[in-house]
């Protein structure tokens, strides 16, 4: 039912009109007046008409009444319809009888007022660039309670809390600035980092879309919208976005590195070297593009100029652990051990819970076969990472190799627990329960390795073997079988389905084998012997003495290596 308005006394005019100018004091909007009145369901005739005769009494009064005068010229400069002219009038003449024009004290004291603010602003700007983020952050908030709708601060108020971590907040000032200003492109922008480093990547893209829209040459929006695209895994949009960022600005050196990166996630490792090159040329002293660029000179296998780009990198930053730690990684590969752990060591100085440098630097000592050394290391890497499934799984191998293979079991069980999915460690697993002779269990972590990776040809191989142990031959041949299936030239699958061809008595069929073995590696004595037996069952002893002769022959030729006198 539509509601009537209703007659209201002087008193409740009076009350009613006092709030209104307390709100104008406030810094209402005209739209908050026009809502204002609409919600107390005043009719704007009857309100004049009170407000008229209220005007009258001032007027007449002997009491100044100079602030109630400068509030009403407030509301009559909001332009709201003839309530404001009403007002403003008799504010005006208010303000006239008192021999003053405090219209103009009242700009006075709005522009007052902006000046502390902008003073506050500027202080807040100040700390920031001292990096006192927090007072900067109390300045920000001292500028915007003396003027509410000041965007700029609302909107550096939010970079401060993003640079302090307490992204919501930053959200909310940054939202607080757009509802008072929505076309201010740097709060759009500033809003997709925030959500950015929130993961909430989508919700980025979408200021970033914003921000652009506003202003379609903003390089650095184009740029961290390739950022956000590169985190949903959309490389070639992302490709895009940083061409155009480099369109725009193309000494823009952060995009043409950020483009680097994301062609080196397309396997585009050549044109990923010309966008670090491109981003060197106009900032020499940049390490993290060297530093970039020797990762994927490294993919490339062109290992000195990697480590020449990651000693540049160094150059520029000594401190810089992650260039020493791949520095160490891509000497290794070249074999030169004591200069990658040297290295490593240097990264561990740095950062002492680096816990890939202590895993990689694990694997250096490991090739040296300083095993108690490589143990200590990947103790260390667990220490810091106790979830360091390579590092457990490592650990595991070297003490299998050490023979102490309880304590294998128990890394490869760890490293499984905690990434139950490793077919490696599930297949390492088996291995070890073989040595103890757990052979039923040993099994078991083979069907488990093959089950997650079913091509996994060593897993099917060991487990032939295992089940042969155990004088299950049809079913070690069926593994066997299917190892060769996954890899026809698996000469140790060729030998060994041969050899329990040979214990079945099925002499045609392990021939066969082993002479396929020989077909894969002539040089190997065992398949040459065990052949010449099998031939020998099938009573073709002239052929077994030929094959017998060449083993005999390849052994004596590694005898003869062998010896130091030669």
């Amino acid at each position: 039912m539509l509601e009537l308005p209703k007659q209201l006394t002087d008193a409740e005019y009076e009350t009613l009109f006092l709030q209104l100018l307390a709100g104008v004091n406030e810094g209402w909007s005209r739209e908050q007046v026009r809502n204002f009145l609409d919600v107390k369901n005043i009719t704007q005739a009857d309100f004049v008409e009170w407000l008229r005769h209220f005007g009258e009494r001032l007027l007449v009064s002997s009491a100044q009444n100079t602030e109630l005068g400068s509030r009403m010229v407030q509301l009559g400069e909001l332009g709201v319809g003839e309530v404001g002219e009403v007002a403003g009038d008799i504010g005006m003449r208010l303000l006239r009888r008192g021999g003053e024009t405090n219209r103009q004290d009242a700009k006075d004291a709005k522009e007052r007022e902006e000046e502390d603010a902008e003073a506050w602003y500027n202080r807040g700007y100040e700390q920031y660039k001292a990096g006192d983020f927090e007072d900067a952050i109390a300045s920000y908030d001292r500028a915007i309670e003396i003027k509410p709708d000041f965007h700029q601060a609302w909107l550096n108020r939010g970079v401060m809390l993003s640079l302090l971590k307490r992204f919501e907040d930053a959200i909310a000032s940054l939202d607080k600035a757009l509802l008072i200003k929505p076309n201010e492109d740097d709060a759009w922008n500033f809003r997709g980092l925030v959500l950015n480093n929130l993961e909430r990547y989508e919700e980025a893209l979408a200021s970033y879309d914003k921000a652009i829209e506003i202003k379609p040459d903003y390089h650095d929006a184009w740029n961290n919208r390739g950022l956000v695209l590169n985190n949903l895994e959309r490389y070639e949009e992302a490709l895009a976005s940083y061409d155009r960022a480099i369109e725009i600005k193309p000494d823009y050196h952060q995009a043409w590195f950020n483009r680097g990166v994301v062609l080196d996630k397309l396997e585009r490792f050549n044109d990923a070297i010309a966008s670090y090159d491109r981003a060197i040329e106009i900032k020499p002293d940049y390490h993290d593009a060297w530093y970039f660029r020797g990762m994927t000179l490294d993919t490339l296998e062109r290992f000195e100029d990697a480590i020449a780009s990651y000693d540049r990198a160094i150059e520029i930053k000594p401190e810089y652990d992650e260039a020493w730690c791949f520095r160490g990684m891509t000497l290794e590969k070249l074999e030169r051990y004591e200069e990658a752990l040297a290295s490593y060591d240097r990264a561990i100085e740095i950062k002492p819970d680096y816990h890939q440098a202590w895993y990689f630097r694990g694997i250096t000592l490991l090739d040296l076969e300083r095993f108690e050394d490589a143990i200590a290391s990947y103790d260390r890497a667990i220490e810091v990472k106790p979830d360091y499934h390579q590092a457990w799984y490592f650990r595991g191998m070297i003490l299998e190799k050490l023979e102490r293979y309880e304590e294998a079991l128990a890394s490869y069980d760890r490293a499984i627990e905690v990434k139950p999915d490793y077919h490696q460690a599930w297949f390492n697993r088996g291995i070890t329960l073989e040595q103890l002779e757990r052979f039923n269990d040993a099994i078991a972590s083979y069907d488990r390795a093959i089950e997650i990776k079913p091509d996994f040809h060593d897993a099917w191989y060991n487990r032939g073997g295992t089940l042969e142990k155990l004088e299950r031959f049809e079913e070690a041949l069926a593994s066997f079988d299917r190892a060769i299936e996954i890899k026809p030239d698996y000469y140790d699958a060729w030998f060994r389905q041969g050899m329990t061809l040979l214990k079945l008595g099925r002499f045609e069929e392990a021939l066969a084998s082993f002479d396929r073995a020989i077909e894969i590696k002539p040089d190997k004595w065992e398949a040459w012997y065990f052949q010449s037996e099998a031939l020998e069952k099938l009573g073709r002893f002239a052929d077994a003495i030929i094959s017998a002769n060449k083993s005999r022959e390849i052994t004596l030729d590694r005898i003869l290596l062998q010896d130091p006198r030669n």
